[in-house]
């Protein structure tokens, strides 16, 4: 290996691991700082609840944000106790996962380190530290968002039997959060519809019902393993939030659209346009 070739590696991982570290302590440092009285405290509460033997949709309610968060941050709460800072870098984890996945994507499409890196550090910035604390927003944002961005890989490297396991990460963060799940379950869907019916390639639609009949069925052994019905999780979780779709219609026609749009969690929306930019730069 020339020395060269040595020293671009070597880089590489000295990025990487500056992106880590900064989007860990920067997150962390957020965390300690204000709480929000309606959101700051939910994760914290069932995810102690599911420690101590409480199960979703049986002995508490989900709707708004679903039991996938509760059961990530019990896990935290097992493995470094019932405390906030255990809250805080379940958060700040997630926050370095996602800057470093940026990075990663960004190198892999012959983006320059120093553009990498800069946007890497950018999505440490933006991402969980307007919140510190794990939301379910920012959840089902990062693991939708590296999701897709393996989904494009995938289709780049025509690796197309990588995406059976797709069903069963969205399955999981569509119990995170049904919004905006849902958005990148659609746009992977007609990404597929396009391959299938514009460039004949089949096996992507024959990996993804595959591996959707692989979720459902690990889903409904769960459910019969909790002694939970569908029609609760039904019920709790998906009737409720479109009962109250007709109303946020009406919110959003009232002008209000533009306030949710604004809020700094949607901020990191700005990155659909760079993953596009990059496969483009990648061209």
């Amino acid at each position: 290996m020339s020395k060269s070739r040595f020293s671009i590696i070597i880089n590489d991982y000295v990025f990487a691991i500056l992106i880590i570290i900064f989007s860990y302590q920067i997150n962390y440092y957020f965390g300690f700082i204000g709480i929000n009285s309606g959101d700051s405290f939910q994760t914290f509460d069932t995810g102690n609840r599911i420690l101590n033997g409480d199960l979703p949709f049986r002995e508490y309610w989900s709707v708004d944000g679903g039991p996938g968060i509760d059961v990530m941050q019990a896990l935290f709460f097992k493995i470094l106790g019932v405390k906030w800072s255990s809250y805080v870098i379940h958060a700040s984890i997630l926050n370095s996962i996602f800057a470093f996945s940026v990075y990663l994507f960004a190198r892999l499409n012959n983006l320059s380190k120093n553009k990498s890196l800069f946007f890497g550090i950018l999505s440490g910035l933006i991402m969980y530290p307007a919140a510190g604390t794990p939301q379910v927003d920012h959840h089902a944002i990062i693991i939708g968002t590296i999701s897709l961005i393996f989904f494009i890989l995938v289709l780049v490297k025509k690796k197309f039997k990588f995406i059976i396991i797709l069903p069963t990460i969205f399955l999981f963060c569509f119990f995170i959060k049904q919004v905006p799940t849902a958005y990148y379950i659609i746009v992977i869907a007609l990404i597929s519809l396009i391959y299938y019916f514009f460039l004949r390639e089949n096996k992507i639609i024959i990996n993804l019902l595959l591996g959707t009949l692989l979720s459902l069925i690990f889903l409904f052994l769960i459910l019969k393993i909790s002694n939970i019905s569908f029609i609760t999780i039904y019920k709790q979780y998906i009737a409720l939030i479109l009962s109250n779709f007709n109303s946020r219609i009406v919110n959003q026609s009232d002008g209000r659209f533009l306030e949710n749009i604004f809020k700094i969690k949607y901020a990191i929306l700005l990155l659909i346009p760079f993953i596009f930019l990059t496969l483009i730069n990648n061209l």
